[in-house]
């Protein structure tokens, strides 16, 4: 017999749910590019039903710039800034 290892979470959400990262500082924008892929999973991956969420991110990245931060979160958006193409999984 294997040994228990699970440890016991307070408000561990239910299988099928997914769970998003606490917001904080240390990884600036990280809970709104989490939050664009959980829509998209939940939204056979239709990106006009996510544009709310993608909104979010964009807006998180925006002031995120322009405090002087950086994020890998903002990847996408830092590109299309520069006039690059925004890469799509």
């Amino acid at each position: 017999m294997r040994p228990n290892t699970r440890e016991s979470t307070p408000n561990k959400p239910s299988s099928g749910d997914l769970t998003l990262p606490p917001k904080d500082n240390t990884q600036p924008c990280l809970r709104e590019a989490c939050q664009i892929q959980t829509c998209l999973q939940n939204n056979n991956f239709q990106e006009s039903r996510c544009q709310k969420v993608i909104n979010e991110l964009f807006n998180c990245c925006e002031e995120l710039l322009k405090s002087g931060g950086e994020s890998p979160s903002c990847s996408s958006v830092n590109n299309k800034k520069r006039g690059g193409e925004v890469k799509t999984m």
